[in-house]
């Protein structure tokens, strides 16, 4: 679900000014319980670079391996960039349209770990944020495979993964250099509902789930440094 935003407030972000609309709260994080989703509306173009922050809150100690998990990304089989979780200390990175392209995110020690993840069509990033920086170059057989699914967050309704139960601190997309989603979360003050607000578009993206994101800490002004997609 969306909905159209206006009578806007600045407020600093990083590497530039971003606002929502007073009707809206910032807060750190949004966190899905188990049945929430957010789709973004961004089909992934050839030109698209995203970046976006996670934090997995419940990662089962032994995972039943028919039950992964879809953290973000699309998938249209057999195409598919995403992130999914496989084991219970193992990501992987899904790209191209064949199940040979994948890059395991594992490394070890990425439970309880706050991470930043890069994508363009010539690099894959994974940083764990005040540690290590992990980079991926596709392999010279990948090419890009263009499909008309949009990106989600937290569940994705063509796979049959489990729900992300874990926190999103933002999404951000630029496509030829020009932004075309800077999604941050928040909830609105007359209801509650939270959800993201993308400030390029002035569109608030709630849940198509069922149930309610939980919330982090409200944040007021400041200065919160998103990675710069490159």
């Amino acid at each position: 679900m969306i909905h159209k935003g206006a009578n806007r407030y600045k407020v600093v972000v990083g590497n530039g000014e971003f606002s929502l609309p007073p009707e809206y709260q910032r807060v750190e994080y949004i966190e899905g319980t188990g049945t929430q989703w957010i789709d973004t509306g961004l089909i992934l173009k050839e030109s698209t670079v995203f970046d976006v922050r996670f934090y997995e809150v419940n990662i089962p100690e032994n995972p039943v391996p028919t039950k992964r998990t879809h953290i973000m990304g699309l998938h249209d089989s057999p195409i598919r960039y995403r992130i999914r979780r496989i084991e219970s200390d193992n990501f992987y990175f899904l790209y191209g349209n064949s199940t040979s392209f994948y890059w395991s995110l594992g490394l070890g020690g990425m439970k309880n770990k706050l991470l930043d993840f890069h994508y363009s069509i010539n690099k894959f990033t994974l940083s764990v944020v005040g540690g290590n920086t992990y980079e991926k170059i596709p392999e010279s057989s990948y090419t890009f495979a263009q499909s008309n699914k949009t990106i989600s967050l937290f569940w994705n309704e063509n796979i049959g993964d489990q729900y992300f139960e874990g926190r999103f601190y933002f999404f951000t997309a630029k496509e030829n250099d020009t932004p075309v989603r800077n999604m941050i979360p928040c909830y609105r003050h007359s209801d509650g509902v939270a959800g993201m607000y993308d400030t390029v578009n002035d569109v608030f993206y709630t849940n198509q789930g069922t149930g309610s994101f939980v919330v982090g800490n409200n944040v007021y002004g400041g200065t919160f440094t998103v990675p710069k997609t490159v």
